[in-house]
């Protein structure tokens, strides 16, 4: 600290000294099948991070029934891998299970995201695609578990602090800038976390008589 900064290289770093990585540009392509560049496969990778379950021979998505927007968009994704997509609704609260058919789509998942919600994390080489790739799995979980608050905020809801880091760290790839806060605990309740953005200001934004 209060010292000049300077480059060395390499050879001649030592103990104590700091690392910057230009995150904004800093990519490689380490997917291992042609679906891990897909689109609309991150679109649907990010809506079971919000949204999705795992059980031995298949992949849930729990949605509201009117969004069957979602729906049509999963299954005609997933028929270009062959793979079977259904749907049936649930009358008592308005919900809709979309389920895509497949053991080993039901591992993909699990090793791509994790099982249990707070839990869920991308694997580590998602998140060095393209940013522009990234942030449809951004849109996915947003449609999923995000909303537009006041002033046009985009709110995003979470139990993973990794998982809500790792969305950040995506954002901020994109040139977006955000912050994530802690929701007050509730007894016999998971963790919440919260990750919000303004179109309006780059780093804050007025809401509530608070700046």
């Amino acid at each position: 600290i209060n010292k000049p900064q300077k480059w060395v290289e390499a050879k001649d770093i030592k103990k104590g000294d700091f690392v910057s990585l230009p995150i904004n540009n800093l990519s490689k392509d380490l997917t291992l099948n042609d679906y891990e560049k897909d689109p609309e496969f991150l679109w649907a990778l990010g809506l079971y991070l919000a949204e999705g379950s795992i059980d031995k021979y298949s992949v849930s998505f729990s949605l509201h029934k009117k969004e069957t927007e979602y729906y049509e968009r999963l299954k005609k994704c997933f028929e270009n891998y062959g793979s079977n997509v259904s749907v049936s609704y649930k009358k008592k609260d308005n919900g809709m299970c979309v389920k895509l058919f497949g053991k080993d789509w039901a591992i993909i998942f699990e090793r791509l995201c994790n099982k249990l919600s707070y839990k869920k994390e991308l694997e580590h080489r998602f998140m060095l695609l393209d940013p522009s790739l990234q942030m449809n799995i951004v849109d996915g979980y947003f449609d999923g578990d995000g909303h537009i608050g006041k002033n046009g905020r985009h709110i995003f809801i979470g139990t993973s602090k990794k998982l809500i880091e790792q969305i950040q760290f995506i954002l901020r790839r994109n040139g977006i800038h955000s912050y994530i806060q802690t929701r007050k605990k509730q007894i016999d309740r998971k963790q919440v976390y919260v990750l919000e953005y303004s179109n309006e200001s780059r780093f804050s934004f007025y809401r509530d008589g608070y700046l």
